[in-house]
C-alpha cells in the first residue's frame, strides 16, 4: 500500500514534544524553515574545506601554465565529489587593462597531477584537524585546456581601479574525480596583485 503522509495547511502554535502533521501551503507545498545556517549541518560534520592562497600573479587566461590564484583539484579515484559553495577574487593592485575576473575548470582522466605550489586547505570547522580529499594549490600544471565556468565582475582601463568578488556558486558546479576548477582573470596581474579563495563541501559519491 501506498505511503500517505498527511498534512496541514496553515501556521500551527504548538508545544515542544507535540507530534504534528506537516504544515503546508494553500496550493499544497510543504512549508519548510531552515533552522540554523544553510552551512551549519555539512560544515558541522567536518565536510566544508577553504583554501586560500598568498598574493601572487594571476593566471592569464585558459593557460594550462597555472601561476596564481587558487585551483582545487579533486584526484582520481578519490570517491568524492567536490561541491563548489563560494569563490572569491581580489585584485590589491591597481589594473589599468580591462580585466574579468571568475572560474575556469576542466577534466583529466589522472587528475591534475602537477602541484607546483601547494596550498594547506582548512576545514570551515575552525579548530578541526580533518584533512580534505581534494588538493589546492597556488600554482599548478592544468591537464587540458581549462575552460571559463563562471565570470565574476571586470575592471575597466578608463577607470583603472582594484576590484573584489565573491561568487556564490551554491552547489551549481560539482567537480568529479578527474576534474579540478580555479580562480582565473582574463589577463596576467601584477605580481603580488590577487588574492583568491575556493570553499567546497566533499560529498560521497
Amino acid at each position: 500500500m501506498p505511503l500517505i503522509v498527511a498534512g496541514q495547511v496553515g501556521p500551527q502554535v504548538v508545544s515542544d514534544g507535540a507530534g504534528m502533521p506537516l504544515r503546508q501551503g494553500k496550493t499544497a507545498e510543504v512549508v519548510v524553515q531552515e533552522l540554523h545556517g544553510r552551512y551549519y549541518e555539512t560544515t558541522y560534520r567536518r565536510f566544508v574545506f577553504t583554501a586560500s592562497n598568498a598574493a601572487s600573479t594571476s593566471s592569464a587566461g585558459l593557460a594550462t601554465t597555472y601561476t596564481g590564484g587558487v585551483c582545487v583539484s579533486n584526484p582520481a579515484g578519490s570517491g568524492v565529489n567536490l561541491v563548489i559553495l563560494k569563490a572569491s577574487v581580489a585584485l590589491t593592485v591597481i589594473s589599468v587593462a580591462v580585466t574579468t575576473a571568475g572560474l575556469i575548470a576542466g577534466y583529466a582522466q589522472a587528475g591534475v597531477v602537477t602541484h607546483t605550489t601547494p596550498l594547506v586547505p582548512t576545514s570551515n570547522l575552525l579548530g578541526a584537524q580533518t584533512a580534505p580529499v581534494a588538493k589546492a594549490d597556488q600554482a599548478a600544471t592544468l591537464v587540458g585546456t581549462p575552460a571559463w565556468a563562471l565570470a565574476g565582475i571586470a575592471s575597466t582601463g578608463i577607470a583603472a581601479g582594484v576590484f573584489a568578488t565573491t561568487i556564490d556558486v551554491e552547489g551549481s558546479i560539482v567537480v568529479g574525480p578527474g576534474g579540478y576548477v580555479a580562480t582565473g582573470t582574463s589577463i596576467a596581474s601584477p605580481a603580488t596583485a590577487v588574492l583568491a579563495s575556493i570553499s567546497w563541501e566533499e560529498v560521497p559519491v
